[in-house]
């Protein structure tokens, strides 16, 4: 993907979703998230979704990506190719 194509995507998200703004409080949320479920490597960017997610109790997430997700409870897994 170019980097104009990626600009115009991202555009198009913004018009498409609500974005919430990052808190300081999912932060310590993160880390003990981290912790917890010893999440390592670049999974911790899943780890920092739900932290997020937990902040603004937000419980469903769509994404490709379900098997980094089911490990933290609480949460909906959507698949887009379900739909």
């Amino acid at each position: 993907m170019t980097l104009d194509l990626a600009e115009k995507e991202l555009a198009n998200l913004r018009r498409l979703f609500n974005l919430l703004p990052p808190v300081l409080d999912a932060l310590d949320n993160w880390q003990r998230i981290v912790i917890a479920y010893g999440v390592l490597g670049k999974k911790s960017h899943d780890a920092h979704v739900v932290a997020v997610m937990q902040v603004y109790s937000v419980t469903n997430i769509l994404t490709f990506n379900g098997s980094d997700f089911r490990r933290f409870p609480g949460l909906t897994v959507l698949d887009p190719a379900q739909f």
